[in-house]
This record gives C-alpha cells, structure tokens and sequence, in this order.
C-alpha cells in the first residue's frame, strides 16, 4: 500500500477537492483513470473511493421490469445482487 500527502479544500457552493500527488497518481498500483465514476464514502473515520458500473449508479426500484430484461445476462445478475444487499 502506498501512503502520500494530500490537501482537502472545501468550497461554499460546489464541494471540495481532494489533491493527490502526482506521484502518487502515476504508480501503477494507482486503480483509477480519468473519467471513471466513482463512490465516496465515509466509514469510520476513514475515506472510501471505489470504482462504479453505470448500472450502479441507477436506483432500479424506480425503473420498469423490462429495462432491466433488455440488459445483457451478467448485468440483470449484478443488479438483483445489488437490491438483495443491505443498503
């Protein structure tokens, strides 16, 4: 596990932002690129940034039976998984 310095700032209207190194970015161990969509959480004091499939990001409670049928096999699979776990 890699360990890095990093600056938080906060703004009144927009969030913040965190800033990570840029040698900290570049190592390969790195999991993340540009354009990924993520999850934040925090979770007993502690940050925790993990990566998202689109379908995650949708609440499926809300959408019709058949959006979720025309999906491809192992996403339907994802889904049900999802709903089944405890929010």
């Amino acid at each position: 596990m890699r360990k890095g310095l990093s600056k938080y700032t906060r703004f009144k209207k927009s969030g913040g932002l965190l800033y990570l190194p840029q040698a900290f970015i570049n190592d390969l161990c790195f999991p993340f690129v540009a354009g990924d969509c993520l999850e934040v959480s925090v979770e007993n004091e502690r940050l925790i940034v993990r990566k998202v499939r689109w379908w995650e990001m949708l609440d499926w409670a809300q959408m019709r039976p058949s959006a979720i049928r025309r999906l491809p096999a192992e996403i339907q699979a994802d889904i049900e998984r999802m709903q089944r776990q405890p929010m």
